[in-house]
């Protein structure tokens, strides 16, 4: 019923029925990437924003550079977008191992959106909290 009601732009009526269903942030996840995966309808972007400036969790921001990095990689500026998105969440996630290797993905697309200097400082950073980390290792060479 959440995916019907995102589908036609009854973002009120989606969240309650979010709220009236006490679905966890993981439950909600699942639906929107299921939805963007099966129809590439931007309305999932759109309710995803919808809920950031509802709720304002910054695991939002992570779930918006996901969508845009998976299910939309193909429009154009959805890199940026991603961008942009992983960098809130990591301002508002501090700590969080899983964003700061989210984050060396964007050195490693063609556009590079962190510089090989940057890369390798977070690549460090990742490494002293999760020292098998694949990204981290790769940016490094190791």
């Amino acid at each position: 019923m959440v995916k019907k009601r995102i589908l036609k732009g009854e973002f009120d009526k989606a969240f309650d029925l979010i709220i009236e269903n006490s679905l966890d942030f993981e439950t909600v996840k699942g639906i929107l990437l299921e939805i963007a995966f099966e129809t590439e309808s931007l309305l999932v972007l759109t309710f995803t924003n919808y809920l950031l400036q509802k709720c304002g969790d910054a695991r939002i921001h992570l779930l918006i550079a996901e969508l845009l990095v998976t299910a939309f990689s193909h429009f154009e500026g959805a890199y940026p977008s991603a961008f942009y998105h992983i960098k809130q969440a990591d301002l508002n996630m501090k700590g969080d191992v899983s964003v700061k290797e989210f984050l060396l993905l964007f050195h490693e697309i063609p556009d590079k959106l962190i510089s090989e200097e940057e890369a390798k400082k977070i690549a460090i950073d990742v490494l002293k909290e999760k020292p098998d980390s694949i990204p981290a290792l790769r940016i490094l060479g190791e």
